[in-house]
């Protein structure tokens, strides 16, 4: 959980980010002098399409990273639980060097999944909200 609330900070600030590199526009009122400095930022169409990317991205990472997490966990407990003539060093080690060996691209795809998933709740949960 703590990777995921780093990475969760790191998307953050890149989005913010991403997302101050649109045009700046004057406000638009009076010819007053104090109003002038202030600024506001317009997205354009390709920044709106890095900005959703950016928030599927999120989407897909945290379900990968969770999904690690348990794939490392539950080798773990199987080392434990039925390996009992040999014993490794490190059952979290040995399981997480399997994950990137062996399960990786399964482990991506299956986020992957998720992610999609994810995302199509989100608007489906919006647009009922939006609905009512």
């Amino acid at each position: 959980m703590v990777s995921v609330a780093g990475y969760i900070f790191f998307w953050g600030y890149s989005t913010v980010f991403i997302f101050s590199s649109g045009d700046l526009e004057p406000y638009p009122t009076g010819g007053d002098w104090l109003s002038k400095p202030y600024r506001s930022i317009q997205p354009d169409d390709a920044l709106k399409k890095k900005i959703w990317i950016t928030g599927f991205g999120l989407f897909w990472n945290v379900a990968f990273l969770l999904t690690l997490s348990n794939f490392i966990i539950n080798g773990a407990v199987c080392f434990w639980y039925h390996n009992t003539t040999s014993r490794t060093k490190s059952p979290i080690m040995t399981t997480l060097w399997w994950s990137f060996r062996y399960h990786l691209g399964t482990l991506a795809f299956g986020s992957f999944i998720l992610a999609v998933i994810w995302v199509l709740r989100v608007i489906a949960e919006y647009l009922h909200k939006k609905h009512e």
